[in-house]
């Protein structure tokens, strides 16, 4: 039984640096995992906010577009009612 002593001694060694190893890679992945993750809110982060800008750069316009479409239909509405009294108030329809 003495015999394996000193392997055992040197089978545990091995095993130990197996261990150490295998502990040093596994810290090495979580270390580019978490970089890559942070690459990858950071650029989340980054999408979002050229997309805000865009959205931004579009509210003015868009406004304004609004804005024209409102006037442009109170001046057609203003302009049937204006042809609608005319056509009621003509001699044939009077008739």
């Amino acid at each position: 039984m003495d015999k394996l002593g000193p392997r055992r001694g040197t089978v545990n060694k091995h095993i130990d640096s197996i261990l150490q190893r295998a502990e040093r890679e596994a810290e090495a992945i979580r270390r580019a995992a978490e970089r890559d993750a942070e690459d990858t809110l950071r650029e989340a982060v980054e999408a979002a906010q050229r997309l805000l800008d865009r959205l931004d750069g579009l509210e003015f316009p868009l406004g304004s577009l609004v804005a024209d479409l409102r006037q442009e239909t109170e001046e057609v509405s203003r302009q049937l009612e204006v042809g609608e009294q005319a056509i009621g108030s003509s001699p044939e329809n009077k008739a």
